[in-house]
């Protein structure tokens, strides 16, 4: 792995950090290769037995109440809203048992390109969330604007999965580049009960708020307190732009963390996070 052919030269960290952290290295200095083979074909057993699907029209009743399920009150997406956006060519894809929606992924494709800069990234939600999905000639990037599990399905790898099913699609539609807005509820603190219970980080705000002031941030790893930010690196995303103001979303701040990754990981561009309001 660290010499695959996505890199062709030394990886971009120190392999002695990697010991520690990496669990395959882990698992091989220990002498037990065989707990991590083992571990990565149960894995790919689930994964490939996972029942997941593109939702359609005909399953509004179903994406309604997973939203009541999965979201805190003031970011539902209403019937109408959804509605809008599968007529508009956004996909949705979901994994499901006993006939019920464990959690959904949506996207939509658009004509914009990481190198054209911060400047011409959508300005808020609504631009990012309900223009019309871009046809394949002229669409260049995905955006995922929503990733939302059932509570009593989260921690179980279901979004995780429902990552991985996503960029197996997008792969497949000759997309590369794939952009996320996180949440970011450690900004403020939320607590919706099942739903949602995060404690606010006083440094962590600190933090996002020198982006605003500065432009620039010497410790990047600051930001990886919040557990959705957390997630969303977690599963091969960095954080590429901060937008202020670009959703109502008060336990956040009304900011959001724009994550991007490239599926072909071939696309020399050096990432950082712009200073954008």
């Amino acid at each position: 792995g660290h010499y695959s052919e996505h890199h062709h030269s030394l990886p971009p960290y120190l392999l002695s950090g990697e010991l520690a952290r990496n669990p395959y290295l882990v698992s091989v200095s220990k002498g037990k290769r065989g707990d991590f083979d083992r571990a990565l074909k149960e894995f790919s057993v689930e994964f490939e037995r996972d029942d997941h699907f593109l939702l359609s029209e005909s399953d509004i009743n179903w994406i309604c109440e997973l939203e009541k399920e999965a979201w805190i009150p003031e970011l539902r997406a209403s019937k109408e809203t959804i509605l809008k956006r599968l007529r508009s060519g956004h996909k949705m894809l979901a994994l499901g048992n006993d006939n019920k929606l464990l959690g959904m992924i949506s996207w939509r494709y658009d004509d914009f390109s990481i190198k054209d800069g911060p400047s011409k990234f959508p300005q808020d939600f609504n631009e990012f969330s309900l223009k019309k999905s871009a046809p394949k000639p002229k669409a260049r990037s995905a955006f995922i604007y929503n990733l939302g599990v059932r509570a009593s399905a989260r921690k179980q790898g279901v979004g995780s999965s429902l990552l991985q099913w996503a960029f197996e699609t997008i792969r497949n539609d000759g997309i590369e580049q794939v952009f996320v807005d996180s949440r970011i509820p450690s900004y403020k603190g939320s607590n919706y009960g099942e739903f949602e219970n995060v404690s606010p980080a006083n440094e962590f705000a600190e933090t996002v708020n020198s982006y605003f002031s500065q432009s620039f941030i010497s410790e990047k790893e600051k930001l990886l307190v919040d557990p959705i930010l957390r997630f969303y690196t977690a599963n091969g995303f960095r954080p590429w732009l901060i937008k202020n103001e670009f959703i109502r979303d008060e336990s956040s701040g009304n900011i959001r963390i724009i994550c991007y990754i490239n599926l072909e990981q071939d696309e020399d561009v050096r990432l950082k996070v712009y200073f954008h309001d």
